[in-house]
């Protein structure tokens, strides 16, 4: 005779989070007189995958324009900096800020039907802000996965996760900057 165990409803919901990809923030270098800089500029953001195939190559252009409206924002919310537009105004007092995330997209539908690590997807998004010299002042990087999640997970929502902990825990902004 099979007997069946109740599980708790608080179960469910739980497995279902745990592979919701958590963000793993270093501050590789926080420059001492990163505070003398007041003016920055957004060089370059730049989404990369391993998969090549429209879909990847649509996610990486679009998750590339978050990116850079995410960290203006931040930027802007932080209000110590002055945002420098364009790079013919940018002279040797301003930071010279770039992002590179590059994303395993991995398969949602393995994650979904077998679950365990199977189909994982990752990110990996480094911030760096160098001087008109190009002395690095700043380098942060943060790290997510995504094993499972509720109907395999969404890597896109990973990759907002990550760069929003790159950008709230890294040591260009303060730290009660949401």
């Amino acid at each position: 005779m099979a007997r069946f165990v109740r599980c708790p409803p608080v179960v469910f919901p739980l497995i279902l989070a745990i592979g919701c990809g958590r963000a793993y923030v270093r501050n590789a270098r926080p420059a001492s007189d990163l505070s003398s800089y007041r003016k920055v500029i957004l060089e370059s953001v730049t989404v990369t995958s391993d998969e090549q195939h429209a879909g990847a190559l649509r996610d990486n252009e679009e998750m590339t324009k978050f990116i850079r409206e995410e960290v203006l924002a931040a930027l802007r919310r932080d209000g110590r900096y002055q945002m420098i537009d364009s790079p013919a105004a940018a002279d040797e007092g301003t930071l010279r800020l770039g992002i590179a995330s590059h994303v395993h997209y991995g398969s949602r539908a393995l994650r979904y039907v077998v679950g365990f690590g199977a189909g994982s997807g990752s990110v990996v998004s480094t911030l760096t802000g160098t001087t008109a010299g190009g002395e690095q002042k700043v380098r942060s990087q943060s790290e997510s996965d995504l094993a499972m999640g509720a109907f395999g997970g969404s890597m896109k929502k990973v990759i907002r996760k990550n760069v929003t902990a790159l950008l709230r825990n890294g040591s260009l902004l303060q730290r009660d900057e949401d």
